[in-house]
């Protein structure tokens, strides 16, 4: 009875121990932007699940704002279905699915209650069907917006971030010409599915993603007063 008494607690001790192990613990200044920073407001917990990280992001009240999946600690690799609460009353608002860090099946929103006010469905990260309770939003991304979606500081400044942020090789220099790429801009101003269009060169192609995905948090597009998400694209020139 006694070397049985002592099994259990020495299980329960290595099993706490593994479990301090895997769990990771980081500051955020932003959990939809996943941006690290030692000051940030919301507290991600990271445990490690079999070939992935299971996250939780907390803010400041200890209210559960996102739960998420990855499959990298730099939280680039999105998988599964994410979701997003209320940061005041933790209520469901939105859920992403992902496969292979793409949107890949139900985007889903919610009102107050619960119900479902719109969805997407995505294949691949490009959206194959779309629903809405508003008829008028029955397209999910917009080329033209009664207010469109805008850089900090506006055009000019967006510009000049693509131009102080490129990075040409020199071992490219003699190519020349540009690459024109696709993003959206979702309804919280952050970028996602970034796309070529129009390749130059597979390293500049990167370049130019690397640049767009840098890019800080945009002011987003609005339909009939309320946020949207939006389609850009973008032309970047190398030479």
């Amino acid at each position: 009875m006694r070397i049985q008494k002592l099994f259990v607690l020495l299980l329960i001790i290595v099993t706490q121990k593994a479990f301090t192990q895997d769990t990771l613990y980081f500051r955020l200044s932003n959990p939809w932007n996943t941006v690290k920073d030692p000051n940030g407001k919301y507290v991600r917990k990271c445990i490690k699940e079999s070939d992935y990280y299971h996250v939780w992001d907390y803010n400041r009240k200890n209210i559960l704002v996102t739960e998420s999946f990855y499959l990298d600690t730099n939280f680039t690799r999105k998988l599964f279905c994410h979701k997003y609460f209320n940061e005041t009353n933790g209520l469901l608002e939105q859920s992403r699915c992902y496969q292979n860090g793409r949107l890949h099946g139900y985007f889903v929103s919610y009102n107050a209650k619960g119900d479902t006010t719109d969805y997407d469905v995505y294949e691949n990260g490009a959206v194959i069907k779309s629903w809405s309770s508003e008829p008028r939003k029955t397209v999910p991304a917009f080329t033209m917006n009664e207010e469109r979606a805008e850089f900090p500081g506006g055009q000019n400044e967006w510009l000049s971030f693509l131009s102080k942020n490129l990075e040409y090789p020199d071992s490219l220099q003699n190519i020349k010409g540009q690459v024109i790429l696709k993003f959206i801009i979702n309804p919280k101003g952050t970028i996602e599915t970034v796309e070529i269009i129009k390749s130059l060169h597979p390293v500049l192609d990167q370049e130019a993603i690397r640049v767009i995905k840098k890019s800080p948090k945009w002011k987003p597009a609005k339909q009939n007063g309320k946020k949207v998400q939006t389609t850009i694209t973008q032309p970047i020139n190398f030479g």
